[in-house]
Order: structure tokens, then sequence, then C-alpha cells
């Protein structure tokens, strides 16, 4: 059964321990906590799926729209090569995400988010 790890705030210094578990997926990547996702891809991306990380404490909060389109695209284009990446927030779709932000983020991912990536 693949098991995902959920955890909040800067866990970097216990990353290793926590690929050494066996853990298959890995989310809440926080930029605003100091996670980074594209050294996480570098570092463990052929052992851990990524899950992440659209800031949902600004950016799906404040926006503008094309703050999180720019993010959005950023990122998975940074991390989704090669596979092992999931697109969502940065934590949860709290109660402060604006919806036409949220689906600014969704409308990105099918329009730059369809393998191959490149």
């Amino acid at each position: 059964m693949p098991y995902i790890k959920h955890t909040d705030g800067n866990v970097n210094s216990l990353l290793d321990d926590l690929v050494a578990t066996g853990v298959d997926a890995f989310h809440a990547i926080e930029p605003q906590a100091g996670m980074d996702i594209v050294r996480l891809k570098r570092d463990y991306g052929q052992r851990l799926v990524l899950i992440g990380n659209v800031d949902c404490s600004t950016v799906l909060v404040n926006g503008p729209e094309e703050a999180v389109r720019a993010q959005t695209e950023e990122i998975i284009r940074a991390v989704a090569p090669g596979g092992g990446f999931l697109l969502s927030s940065s934590n949860s779709i709290h109660p402060g995400v604006k919806p036409e932000y949220y689906l600014a983020m969704l409308d990105t991912a099918r329009q730059v988010g369809s393998y191959p990536i490149h």
C-alpha cells in the first residue's frame, strides 16, 4: 500500500530519515517555511514522489491570477520532468484560498502539465 507522509513546516533536517523509512510520497512542501521543492527533487526525486508546492499562504490567497499561473507553471516545469510529482497547494486548500485562484492553478496545470514535460 503506498504511503504519503504529510507534515507542516520546515522539515529539511528530517528528510534523510523520512526517506529511509520507505515512505512513497511527501506532501506539504511549504516555500514560506523554507522548503525548496527543486532541491527536494534533485536530492530525493528518485526515491520519493513530491506533492505540492503552490503557496497557499500567499499566492492562492492574495493572487493576482497572473501570479498564480506563473508560480504553477514554474513549479511544473522545474519539478515534473521525469515524473514523481503531483501538483498541489503547499499545504491545504483552506477557507482563505480564493476559488478563482485555485481554479487558475488547476487551469494552468491542464495547459502546461501534460506529460512529457519539456
